[in-house]
């Protein structure tokens, strides 16, 4: 369900997304690209599935009360830690600065701009791709999941 370092393989980017229309058009960009998504319905299903799961980038919606900080903790205890993208429909700078006060990766907003989805998760992905290399985490398995065995995700 993740990748290969060289970004050719697909890459699961796991989205808390409430509205149904917004989980569609996100699914519609994300799949002509590397990136498979995969949808949480809860806080609590985005925990076991970041658990159980390597992601190359999270995205959450700045709607859900707390549950996009809640979402930064859960990944930041994790080695290496996917970064965390929060949609908003508004661009404020303050939401901006307070998502990587706290260890997000961006801000994207909504109405979603394909270009714009696209351009964010690929940069989450690369900066995922890169901790990985960096902390000597990476080797290929045959599930394709790139973790040292001592360090799932």
């Amino acid at each position: 369900m993740v990748t290969q370092i060289n970004g050719t393989e697909p890459v699961a980017v796991l989205a808390l997304i409430p509205g149904e229309r917004d989980r569609r058009v996100l699914d519609a960009i994300l799949s002509r690209s590397i990136w498979k998504l995969r949808f949480a319905s809860s806080l609590r299903d985005a925990r076991e599935k970041l658990g159980q799961n390597g992601f190359g980038a999270v995205i959450t919606d700045a709607d859900l009360p707390g549950r996009w900080k809640d979402i930064v903790a859960v990944t930041q205890r994790m080695t290496p830690s996917p970064p965390v993208i929060v949609v908003s429909q508004v661009g404020e700078e303050r939401l901006w600065a307070e998502v990587l006060n706290l260890g997000g990766f961006d801000v994207l907003l909504k109405p979603f701009d394909p270009t714009e989805v696209l351009r964010i998760v690929s940069m989450a992905g690369r900066n995922w791709r890169d901790r990985i290399v960096r902390a000597g985490l990476w080797k290929e398995r045959s599930t394709g999941l790139i973790q040292d065995e001592d360090h799932r995700a």
